[in-house]
């Protein structure tokens, strides 16, 4: 066996093709033009492929439509971009809006404390006057107005009304 190129080939022989392989049988009903058809030097019929499908052309681009090109993947990948960016101002934007209202409400939230707070201190007052002292609230009270007349001798400077009012409850 020879490893010399076959000149009938256009490939050289390598790997399994070096050993001695099987003979190719060839059906009766397979038809081959006598064109096509060539004895190698060990015997065997060789058969190509016509030279159509070998002379392709490598594609080829020119300059100015590898320029277009990339040029319009740029400008895809920089409208994605800017797209994205203002996405992202849109969130940081409402992102704000939410942390001010959440500002605004942790402030009513301690407008409402104190005023709890407040009505909580007044209640407890009320209890415990009720509870220690015995005192009772004057809601549901009838309640009376007496007018005394000024009994001291008026002074210069003083801040007293003439005419005092004094409150009462009438059990």
């Amino acid at each position: 066996m020879s490893l010399a190129r076959n000149p009938s080939t256009p490939y050289r022989t390598a790997g399994r093709q070096i050993q001695q392989a099987d003979a190719m049988q060839v059906r009766a009903h397979v038809h081959a033009p006598a064109s096509e058809a060539c004895e190698d030097n060990d015997g065997r019929t060789a058969y190509s492929a016509p030279d159509v499908a070998r002379s392709r052309e490598p594609f080829t681009l020119s300059f100015k439509t590898v320029l277009i090109v990339c040029s319009a993947v740029v400008f895809v990948l920089a409208m994605v971009y800017v797209s994205a960016l203002a996405r992202r101002a849109e969130v940081y934007k409402a992102g704000q809006e939410i942390l001010a209202q959440m500002d605004k409400t942790d402030a009513e939230i301690l407008e409402m404390k104190a005023a709890l707070a407040q009505e909580q201190a007044y209640l407890d007052i009320r209890y415990e006057a009720a509870q220690r002292i015995g005192m009772e609230s004057s809601l549901g009270k009838d309640v009376i107005v007496v007018n005394a007349p000024e009994t001291r001798p008026a002074q210069a400077g003083n801040s007293l009304p003439a005419e005092g009012s004094v409150r009462a409850s009438a059990d």
